[in-house]
């Protein structure tokens, strides 16, 4: 079984995602670790930055990066769970196409969250050193909202405006009743 969560930057799904493999026994696959990355010092620091695709090409690289690790993914393990924004519709089609045939019929679940919870979310990141400028992640959250193409078949949508402890049981069961 494949899981998918979606959501604009913000959301708590990379969290939820994390929690939900914990909790069910799946892996976890980060796409985040996939974009192109590069380290320069910034004030004396060591910091690393990320390059968000701009474009549906570019997120088709990294999308059919995952897709070559599809085959022996899912021979190693029968469950994963993948996290990314999946507000694009051309290479969001092009993932699901490529689990279906390794995995079955994926599961897709939207994680919704309210413009203030993401906020907190992303000064608490900053506070953690893991993202180093709020305004622009207040911007890539706007960019996604923006570009967001819809989806032909409505996924399920799950509100996480708190910690994700209200969020995991409901996702959880949601999981656990497409294996049925």
């Amino acid at each position: 079984m494949i899981v998918f969560l979606g959501g604009f930057f913000g959301s708590g799904r990379e969290s939820l995602a994390d929690k939900l493999a914990d909790t069910l026994g799946f892996f976890c696959l980060d796409v985040y670790s996939r974009k192109d990355r590069w380290r320069a010092l910034q004030g004396g620091v060591l910091r690393e930055y990320v390059r968000e695709p701009k474009h549906d090409a570019d997120t088709l690289c990294i999308y059919e990066r995952v897709v070559e690790e599809f085959p022996l993914l899912s021979r190693m393990y029968p469950d994963v769970v993948i996290h990314d924004s999946f507000h694009r519709r051309s290479p969001r089609t092009y993932l699901l196409d490529a689990a279906r045939e390794h995995f079955g019929d994926p599961v897709f679940v939207w994680i919704e969250a309210s413009d203030e919870r993401a906020y907190e979310r992303f000064l608490r990141r900053r506070a953690m050193g893991v993202i180093s400028d709020v305004e622009r992640a207040v911007a890539l959250r706007r960019r996604q909202r923006e570009e967001f193409e819809q989806f032909v078949d409505t996924p399920t949508k799950i509100l996480n405006d708190g910690s994700g402890r209200d969020a995991l049981p409901i996702l959880s069961r949601l999981v656990q009743e497409a294996v049925v």
